[in-house]
Formats: C-alpha cells, structure tokens, sequence
C-alpha cells in the first residue's frame, strides 16, 4: 500500500474519532456538527493544497478555517469578508512573488510570456495565456503541440487548434473554463494534466475519441457519462482535481 493512501487512511480515522468525541461532549471548546464537517473538509483541502504547492488553495483553505473558529481564537472582531479579502491579497502578493514569467495584463485579462530565447534552445513551441481576475467571458483560441491554460476567479472559453497536439496543462482556481477540443487533431494520443481548485471545467472532445481517467482527485466530480467512441485517439486525464466538477462532452 502506497505511502499516500496510508497518509489519507489515518487522516479520515482520526476525522471519525474527532467527530465522535466533539459530540460526546469531550472536547474543552464547544464545536458544531456542521463545523466538524467543514473542519474535516477545509483540512484535507490544506492539506492536498501544500503537497501540491497550490498558493490559492492553501491561503483560501485557511481563511475559512479561521472565519469558521473566529470566535476560539478570539479574532472575531474580523468580518469574514475581512478574512477573504486578507486571503485575496495574500494570493495575489504571493503570486506575484513566486511567478517570474513577464505578464501584460489589462482589467479582465493578461497574457504570460515565458523567456522566448529558451524556447528557441530547447526547439520546444508552447503557448502560455492565463487570465485572472475577470468576470466576463473570453473567448479565445490557441495553437500548437503543447497548450497551457490557466484561470484565476474568472470564467473563460478556450479553442485549442492543433494538427498534432500531445499535452495540455490546465491551471485553475475559482474558475469555470469551457474548452473545445474539436479543431484539434492527434495523432495517438493526448495529456491532459490537470492542477485544478474550486472549479467548473466542461470539456468538449470530438466524439470518437476515448478517454482515460487518470486523476488523482479529492471531493471532485467527474462525468463521463457520454463516452466516446472506440478510434485510436486517446486522452488520458492526469494530475490533480480538488473540490472541483468536471464534465466531458462529445460532439
């Protein structure tokens, strides 16, 4: 047995043996049914969020976690929307820090360039287009063998052109993404690699393609449902997914 599933094992025992003992009255500091669960969920959250180096998931996990025991730890003169809008900012400061790509970026929408000179060393043709912090749609397309998509509090819609495409990286945070798959061609098979948090992904693949899930995913729902048909290509879905929903849609 992996060391992973050990480490979840004894996390959701001792979650078990802390709900019980709360309601039981044995717990010095009076705590909810309902608190208990969010508690329970708000942690594994943390937790999956550290391990996976996730600024928005960690800083936003811990935010709750204090609006839900503001009262223990005698902050409750912070408003809750205090709290949130400490945690934006520390997501936004702590973003700033730990990204070095150059952005442009307007009042919806930025664009991040990676260092053109090491493409052209590496031979390797990528694009990078990310967009933070939008409440309008955005309807834009990309091209080439590996596509990066990333989305911060926004909702988007993507078009991936490609005559060979092999992998796809999907960032997410806060967000709800549409992408469409059905300009893009393969020749045997795709990488889908998610690193995805409180999130709404539809993904809308031609219909003869199969689909292979591989995610490593916490309190997510997946619906595949409609599935493909039986061709050669293939899209294995890789990565991450937590307290998100993701649907797959053939046309």
């Amino acid at each position: 047995m992996s060391k992973k599933r050990w480490f979840w094992g004894i996390f959701f025992i001792l979650a078990a043996i802390l709900l019980v003992v709360s309601q039981l009255g044995m717990l010095t500091v009076k705590i909810g049914f309902f608190q208990i669960i969010l508690t329970i969920f708000l942690a594994a959250f943390l937790i999956k969020s550290l391990l996976s180096l996730s600024i928005s998931g960690s800083v936003f996990s811990l935010a709750f976690l204090l609006i839900i025991y503001a009262a223990p730890l005698k902050i409750s003169v912070l408003s809750p929307w205090t709290i949130l809008l400490v945690a934006l900012l520390l997501d936004i400061g702590l973003g700033m820090i730990f990204r070095s790509n150059f952005k442009i970026k307007n009042k919806y929408w930025k664009f991040d360039f990676p260092n053109k000179n090491d493409y052209k060393q590496r031979g390797e043709h990528k694009k990078n287009i990310s967009w933070d912090f939008g409440d309008t749609k955005t309807n834009t397309s990309s091209e080439g063998e590996e596509v990066t998509i990333n989305g911060k509090m926004n909702s988007s819609i993507r078009y991936v052109k490609s005559e060979n495409l092999r992998k796809v990286k999907i960032n997410t945070s806060l967000s709800d993404l549409k992408i469409y798959f059905t300009d893009a061609q393969i020749k045997d098979e795709l990488e889908l690699v998610f690193s995805s948090s409180l999130s709404n992904i539809d993904l809308y693949f031609p219909n003869d393609w199969q689909v292979v899930d591989e995610i490593d995913s916490i309190w997510a729902e997946i619906d595949d449902s409609n599935r493909g048909g039986t061709g050669r290509a293939k899209v294995y879905l890789r990565g991450s997914l937590s307290a998100s929903e993701l649907s797959i849609h053939y046309i």
